[in-house]
C-alpha cells in the first residue's frame, strides 16, 4: 500500500518524540489507553490516529498538532518539548510497583540528573515548605546534606517521607518544616534509617501529566 506523504511525515514526527522521550510503543500505548498495535501501525506510517487519539498524543507529549506534520521538527525538537520521567507515589515506591504516569520536567534538569524520577508530595508535615500537592523531583545519586529535603524510608514497611534532612555525628534529624505545631520531627540514629531514596533538586505545584 503506496504511503501518503503527510502519514510519512507524522510517523517521522512521532519516531522522535519516542527516541526523545525513551520510550518504546508499548510504553506510549500504556499511557494512552490503546492497543500496542495501534501505536505501532502510526509509528510505521500504516494509519493515523483517530481523532481523540491524537488530541491526547498531543497533550501528553506536550506538542502542538502542527508538530507532527513540520518538516523541521527534527530541529525544533528541543525546543517544543520537555523531557519526561517517572511520576510515582509513595505507595507504587513500598511496593516496588511500576510508575502509574510521567511527568515533564525541564530538559538542563535532567540532564543534570541522569536517574531523575518524581514522587507526589501530599505531606502535611512539608506544607511550610512544599505547596501540598506537588511534584518533587529526586536525584537518588545524591547524599543529603545538611539543610536538603530528603526522601526518607525510615523502616522497610513504612511509605517513604519527605523531611529536611540534618546529621549530626551519628544522629539524624528529619524535620517537619509544617505550619502546624503538632507535627514533631524525628530523631534517630542513622543506621536505624532503612533507606534514603534521594534529595529532592525541584519542586513544581502545578503539573500536568
Amino acid at each position: 500500500m503506496k504511503q501518503l506523504p503527510h502519514l510519512r511525515l507524522f510517523a517521522r514526527n512521532l519516531n522522535l518524540l519516542l527516541d526523545q522521550s525513551d520510550m518504546t510503543d508499548s510504553e506510549l500505548a500504556i499511557q494512552l489507553g490503546v492497543g500496542n498495535s495501534s501505536v505501532s501501525r502510526w509509528a510505521r506510517a500504516e494509519t493515523f490516529p483517530s481523532t481523540q487519539n491524537f488530541e491526547d498524543l498531543c497533550n501528553y507529549f506536550k506538542v502542538s498538532p502542527k508538530f507532527f506534520f513540520d518538516h523541521n521538527a527534527n530541529v525544533h525538537i528541543s525546543e517544543v518539548m520537555d523531557d519526561v520521567v517517572e511520576l510515582y507515589t509513595p505507595e507504587c515506591l513500598v511496593c516496588h510497583r511500576k510508575a502509574p504516569e510521567r511527568v515533564s520536567v525541564a530538559k538542563d534538569t535532567r540532564l543534570k540528573n541522569k536517574r531523575l524520577f518524581a514522587v507526589v508530595c501530599d505531606d502535611p508535615a512539608m506544607d511550610g515548605l512544599i505547596h501540598n500537592p506537588s511534584i518533587c523531583y529526586i536525584n537518588p545519586d545524591l547524599e543529603p546534606k545538611s539543610g536538603s529535603i530528603a526522601l526518607v524510608q525510615i523502616a522497610s514497611d513504612d511509605l517513604p517521607i519527605f523531611r529536611q534532612y540534618t546529621k549530626g555525628g551519628s544522629t539524624v534529624i528529619l524535620s517537619a518544616m509544617s505550619l502546624s505545631e503538632d507535627i514533631e520531627d524525628i530523631i534517630l540514629k542513622s543506621d536505624e534509617i532503612h533507606s534514603i531514596l534521594g534529595v529532592v533538586v525541584e519542586s513544581r505545584t502545578q503539573y500536568v501529566v
